[in-house]
Order: structure tokens, then C-alpha cells, then sequence
């Protein structure tokens, strides 16, 4: 019997979420000139995640929220698939040549946001979210796996929400 696949790290983290979007890039990076891009590209794409000048956005059902949870996991290779369990999934490229990957805010970072990888250098990020049903108000619920990537690869829309229309219209 073949093992079970397992991420090599796995990291928690409690994000306050603003103005709709959460960013991730690399820590050492600290440019902010494609916060703009990276959003136009997430919501004229329809993936929700956009990317521009290292900065991966995650745009978020919600404007504001307090205590988002968010799971990054790493792994060796891609991970198995588990889409079925999402509402939303997108894979994108994110270079971290510093080797740490930072989830951080508009307004700058996120407490305990910074994870360091195994492995610096050209990744595969997937962005899974879980969304509670309307007038729930538990959490929205976050995980990105990164994984090395050997090669360019356009992002790409494995899950789509089916209500995105109607809450970024």
C-alpha cells in the first residue's frame, strides 16, 4: 500500500483581511507597484487571484474581516488534488528567490505571515478557498500549497465560486 502524500511544512495564520484581497509575494521584495495590476488582473481574468509584479492577490468575498484563518502548506511535488473539497481553486506562478513567502496587507504585513520555504526560487502557488453560505458568519477559509516549479505556467482556474458575479460585480 502506497503512503499517504504530506506537506513538508505546514504554517498557520490569522488574517485580517482589507478591502477585499490579501497579497502574497516574496518577503524580500517589499515593492508594492503591482498592488494595482495584481488586482485588475484577478477580477477582469474571473480567477479572483491575479498576479502582477510579484505580488499574488487574493481577492475575498468579504471587504474586511477579522481572524481569516490561512494554512500555507509546502510541498516537494504538486499536491494530490482535492478540489471537491474547495469552492474556489486557482494555481499561479510566485517567484520567492529569498526563499520566504510573506502574506501581508495593503497596509503592510500580517503578524506571523511570513513562512520560510525548504526551497527558494520559481513556485507553483494553488489558492484554495472555502466560503460559508450567505448569512453565516463563520469565517472564510484559506489554504495555498507552494510547490517548485520548473517552468513558466499561465494560472490557472481549477474551482470556480459560482456567486463571484454577484458579489464583485
Amino acid at each position: 500500500m502506497t503512503g499517504m502524500a504530506v506537506p513538508l511544512a505546514v504554517h498557520r495564520a490569522s488574517v485580517w483581511v482589507q478591502h477585499g484581497q490579501v497579497l502574497v509575494s516574496d518577503a524580500e521584495d517589499g515593492d508594492l507597484a503591482g498592488l494595482d495590476d495584481s488586482w485588475d488582473d484577478a477580477v477582469e481574468s474571473g480567477h479572483f487571484v491575479g498576479t502582477a509584479d510579484g505580488i499574488v492577490n487574493i481577492v475575498t468575498p468579504r471587504a474586511d474581516s477579522s481572524g481569516t484563518p490561512f494554512t500555507v502548506e509546502e510541498w516537494a511535488d504538486e499536491p494530490p488534488d482535492d478540489r471537491h473539497d474547495w469552492d474556489h481553486e486557482v494555481d499561479i506562478d510566485i517567484d520567492v528567490p529569498s526563499g520566504k513567502l510573506e502574506l501581508f496587507l495593503t497596509t503592510g504585513e500580517i503578524e506571523d505571515g511570513t513562512v520560510r520555504l525548504a526551497k527558494a526560487g520559481p513556485c507553483r502557488l494553488r489558492v484554495s478557498a472555502r466560503f460559508p453560505e450567505a448569512g453565516d458568519d463563520a469565517a472564510d477559509v484559506y489554504r495555498l500549497r507552494v510547490w517548485p516549479r520548473t517552468a513558466d505556467t499561465p494560472p490557472q482556474l481549477r474551482q470556480s465560486w459560482p456567486h463571484w458575479p454577484s458579489v464583485r460585480s
